[in-house]
């Protein structure tokens, strides 16, 4: 986690977004389209490795995602993801590659930092404060 003194978030997704892509380029080198690891070790790949790294500690940064600039990025990582899996051509819009089962990355960071804040509620760790914050037991 990058900290900074205002808690903006911006270098923690920047650096988030540089490492993703620098590990889309790594999958890219052993994927082609009539060569390489299939398109579903490609969807593996993705969905266990880099999308997980992503989203990490979202819990904690996720209102960051709903700056445009950050969607920009996101979708980048998303759209190469799914070229890689579909093998499909660089000119096809995002949202028809998206059709192999993948949510758009911003939802799926939304998705993962509710799911941890009802974790957390659900395990009785926080409890609700006076002043309208939450605190840990």
């Amino acid at each position: 986690m990058i900290l900074d003194a205002k808690l903006s978030w911006k270098q923690q997704v920047e650096a988030k977004c540089k490492k993703a892509l620098a590990l889309m380029c790594q999958l890219r080198r052993v994927t082609g389209v009539t060569w390489g690891i299939t398109p579903k070790t490609v969807f593996w790949l993705y969905t266990t490795i880099i999308r997980p790294y992503i989203s990490y500690a979202a819990v904690v940064w996720w209102p960051r995602v709903n700056l445009k600039t950050v969607n920009n990025h996101f979708e980048q990582i998303q759209r190469l993801a799914c070229l890689y899996i579909t093998g499909a051509m660089r000119t096809t819009p995002t949202a028809a590659l998206e059709i192999v089962g993948l949510s758009p990355l911003p939802v799926h960071i939304r998705q993962e930092a509710m799911m941890a804040c009802y974790r957390l509620q659900l395990n009785a760790q926080w409890v609700q404060a006076n002043c309208g914050h939450m605190r840990i037991k």
